[in-house]
C-alpha cells in the first residue's frame, strides 16, 4: 500500500518515535507527512542564543546571533506553523529590532501555547514596552499550564515583572500566579538581596533557588515574606567534592522559612555531590558536609505547621568507572541513612532519589 493512501491519523502516530533527522527526511519524502512532521517538528520551539558564543566588542556580529535572528524572523513569519507551537522558550532582548521581532512571534503562537519559558540576561534588562505588554497577554492566557522564569548569570532578569506589577500594566492581573515558577541563582561573591523582587515573589506559590558553586562565600540576606509560596526547591550544584557550604548567613534561610513562607507545603533539597574516591583503597567513604548549619527538621510540626512532604534528591558524580553494581549499591544506601537522620520530614515525606553518573 502507498504510505498516500494511509489515514492520516497513522502517519501522525508514527511521527512521534522519529528523531529530528528522521523527521527532516520525512517532510522532503512526501506531502501526505508535511502535516505531521512540521506539528512535531515545531511541538517546542526555542528562540535563544548560544550563551558561549554571543556576540561582543571584539568578535562583532557573530554566527550564533545571527542565527537567533533567522529564527525569530522564521517563526515570526510562518503563520501556518505558529498552530503547531505547544512550547516556547524565549529569550527577551532590549534591542528594539530583535525585541520586535519576538513580539511577532508571541502574538502568533499566544492561541496554541501551553508552556512558555521566558529567559532574560543580565546585559538586557531594558525590556521594551511592547515586548513586555505581549509578555503580559501570553502570560495571562488560560489555556497556559506553565511559565518558567529562567535565570541567567548576574542579577535583574525578573526586574520587568516587578515593574509591570508595581504599575498595574494590562494584563498583569490575568496572570494565574500559581503556574509561575520562578528560579532565582546565587552565584556572587557577596550579598544577594531578594527585598527588590518582593512584589513579585510575594504571588509565587514555586520558587527554586540554586547554589550554582559552592565555592562562593554568597548568601541571601533581607528576605521578603513569601506568603503564597506552597513548593520551595534548594539546588546546590559544584566543583566541592563532598561538602554543601552553608555557612551561619546561608543557612539563616533554613531558620527563617517557617516565618517567611508559613504556608510551605513541600520543602526538596537537590544537592550535586562530586566525589574523588576509589573504592578499592583503604580510605573510608567520605562522609559529605554541610558545613557548619547542616538542616534537620526533627521539630518540624511545630517549624512548619503546613509542611507535607520533604524532599531530598542526591546526584553522585564519581571520577572512577572501576565502580561495580554492589559499590554503587552500597554508597546509595549509606546515603539514605544519611539523609534519613536530616530530613526526618512529616510522615508524608520519606522520598529520596539517588542518580549516580559516571565522569570518568
Amino acid at each position: 500500500m502507498s504510505t498516500t493512501k494511509l489515514p492520516q491519523e497513522i502517519l501522525e502516530s508514527i511521527v512521534p518515535f522519529l528523531d529530528t533527522r528522521s523527521l527532516g527526511a520525512c517532510l522532503l519524502a512526501g506531502r501526505c507527512f508535511r502535516i505531521a512532521c512540521e506539528a512535531e517538528l515545531f511541538r517546542s520551539v526555542v528562540l535563544r542564543e548560544d550563551p558561549s558564543r554571543r556576540p561582543n566588542r571584539y568578535t562583532g556580529w557573530n554566527a550564533a546571533h545571527k542565527a537567533f535572528i533567522n529564527d525569530c524572523v522564521f517563526v515570526a513569519s510562518s503563520r501556518h506553523l505558529a498552530r503547531f507551537v505547544e512550547g516556547l522558550t524565549i529569550e527577551l532582548n532590549k534591542d528594539p529590532s530583535v525585541a520586535k521581532l519576538l513580539e511577532m512571534v508571541l502574538v502568533r503562537v499566544a492561541g496554541t501555547l501551553k508552556r512558555l519559558e521566558l529567559v532574560v540576561a543580565a546585559w538586557a534588562l531594558d525590556i521594551p514596552d511592547g515586548l513586555v505588554e505581549a509578555v503580559l497577554d501570553v502570560m495571562g492566557r488560560a489555556q497556559l499550564e506553565r511559565i518558567e522564569l529562567g535565570c541567567q548569570h548576574g542579577r535583574g532578569h525578573l526586574d520587568f515583572l516587578c515593574k509591570a506589577i508595581a504599575d498595574q500594566r494590562p494584563g498583569i492581573d490575568r496572570v494565574d500566579w500559581r503556574k509561575v515558577h520562578a528560579t532565582i541563582l546565587v552565584d556572587e561573591w557577596n550579598e544577594y538581596s531578594l527585598r527588590s523582587w518582593s512584589a513579585l515573589l510575594s504571588l509565587l506559590t514555586t520558587l527554586t533557588i540554586r547554589w550554582d558553586d559552592n565555592r562562593y562565600p554568597s548568601y541571601l540576606t533581607e528576605y521578603p515574606i513569601l506568603s503564597q509560596l506552597r513548593a520551595l526547591t534548594l539546588q546546590f550544584t559544584g566543583d566541592d567534592a563532598t561538602t554543601v557550604r552553608l555557612d551561619a548567613r546561608q543557612g539563616q534561610l533554613l531558620s527563617l522559612l517557617p516565618t517567611l513562607a508559613p504556608a510551605l507545603e513541600t520543602l526538596r533539597f537537590e544537592i550535586g555531590w562530586t566525589l574523588d574516591w576509589d573504592p578499592d583503597s583503604e580510605q573510608g567513604v567520605p562522609w559529605p558536609s554541610l558545613g557548619p548549619a547542616e538542616f534537620s527538621f526533627q521539630d518540624r510540626k511545630k517549624a512548619f505547621p503546613a509542611l507535607e512532604r520533604c524532599e531530598c534528591a542526591h546526584t553522585i558524580r564519581w571520577w572512577h568507572p572501576s565502580w561495580g553494581v554492589e559499590e554503587r549499591e552500597f554508597f546509595a544506601g549509606w546515603l539514605l541513612d544519611w539523609t534519613d537522620e536530616r530530613l526526618a520530614g512529616p510522615v508524608k515525606a520519606g522520598i529520596l532519589d539517588v542518580s549516580l553518573v559516571v565522569l570518568g
